[in-house]
């Protein structure tokens, strides 16, 4: 190592893992570009430094000794790659949390057991309707689990909603990654995007929950090729209230003014 590169390298060796653009380099040497050049280029050849990108300033040379990781604040951390946002590494992350919150946010309804008599009476009554009687479109159809069940909250002041530790956990515990460390804090930080792309919900001081989106109500043309199902002919297919329907909750299915009517209606 020649006196210019030994100089170079000292000061690249003072940035410890912030690493130091070419330009203040020159300007703490006060060597000519080309030398600058030529040192860096041998200091490379010998693996003694790298060049690195910075997220902060991607137009930027930045060096830094070869054997040091660049800070956070200059590699943008576990969400970047080569001082590029890793967009692919952040949609396979995000799906998997999405799934794990998904299996912890909702209870999913088991079918309520009705009567073959009531299933037949209702069914009789809905044949001798006749297209001119045929039901408005319902206002609400639920989001459903993975079995075909309405999925329900939880009952009020419940507290094991996935946090930020415990989705860490999984995800390290799934072996979904490999090669890349995430901390906590990094988690958060895309947490929080989940939350604000309204993927996730936060649910008290530390929770997350996902978001129980309905579908998409009946439209007039799939209305008018039939009666539709079960659920479009029953109350809860066309309830204002749908989404404040809740075990425990002001209104719930077990209180409903509705469902003895419908099923009790005379033939």
């Amino acid at each position: 190592m020649d006196p210019n590169e030994r100089l170079v390298y000292s000061h690249i060796s003072s940035a410890e893992d912030q690493g130091m653009w070419t330009r203040t380099i020159k300007a703490k040497t006060n060597f000519h570009q080309t030398v600058i050049n030529k040192a860096l280029k041998s200091l490379e050849g010998k693996r003694l430094v790298k060049s690195i990108t910075s997220v902060k300033h991607p137009g930027r040379k930045i060096y830094m000794l070869a054997h040091l990781t660049p800070s956070e604040e200059v590699s943008g951390g576990p969400w970047h790659t080569d001082g590029e946002l890793d967009i692919e590494l952040i949609e396979q992350i995000s799906t998997v949390i999405l799934n794990f919150v998904e299996q912890n946010s909702w209870v999913e309804q088991k079918p309520q057991h009705v009567s073959k008599a009531d299933i037949r009476r209702k069914k009789e009554q809905v044949q001798r309707s006749g297209a001119n009687n045929t039901p408005e479109p319902p206002k609400y159809r639920p989001a459903l689990g993975r079995n075909g069940g309405p999925l329900l909250p939880h009952a009020p002041g419940y507290r094991n909603y996935p946090t930020a530790t415990s989705i860490l956990e999984f995800i390290e515990k799934s072996g979904v990654i490999e090669g890349v460390v995430i901390r906590e804090m990094d988690l958060r930080s895309l947490l929080e995007n989940m939350v604000f792309d309204g993927k996730l919900e936060r649910i008290g001081a530390m929770g997350y929950r996902s978001v129980r989106g309905a579908m998409d109500a009946a439209t007039d043309a799939e209305v008018a090729e039939g009666y539709g199902n079960g659920l479009t002919q029953a109350p809860c297919g066309r309830c204002p209230v749908f989404n404040l329907c809740e075990e425990g909750g002001p209104v719930s299915a077990s209180n409903c003014a509705y469902f003895d009517e419908w099923l009790k209606v005379a033939p």
